[in-house]
């Protein structure tokens, strides 16, 4: 199980028990746990009223971007045994551990999903 230590500020009724130097807390959640609070928060923040939008290749590509970083963040870094040092994971290896669509796709079927919706209406 692939743990990551996340840094939660104590809340204020904690904080006199607490030292001053002390006043973060590590929390431990797992990699799934972690992979499903970015597809409820961080997905829907990222995606929010996208039906409307109009998408230029620098939109798509900046969406792209900030969603693979957020993916990086979650996943870690990856130990490479013939080079015996850490590395970034590729774009391939992060959609193959996260196996969902693109943030963009995601767009694309939200877009095609309204646009059905609209012409029910007519």
């Amino acid at each position: 199980m692939n743990l990551w230590p996340l840094k939660m500020w104590v809340p204020q009724p904690f904080k006199s028990s607490i030292p001053d130097d002390l006043n973060l807390v590590y929390i431990l959640f797992s990699l799934k746990l972690k992979l499903r609070l970015n597809s409820t928060v961080t997905d829907k923040t990222l995606t929010y009223a996208a039906e409307t939008w109009i998408l230029t290749e620098r939109d798509r590509k900046q969406l792209n971007i900030s969603e693979r970083k957020v993916y990086i963040r979650i996943l870690g870094p990856a130990y490479d045994n013939e080079k015996e040092n850490w590395r970034i994971l590729t774009n391939k290896e992060i959609y193959a551990i996260v196996k969902k669509p693109t943030v963009t796709e995601t767009v694309r079927l939200n877009r095609l999903c309204w646009f059905g919706h609209v012409q029910r209406m007519e």
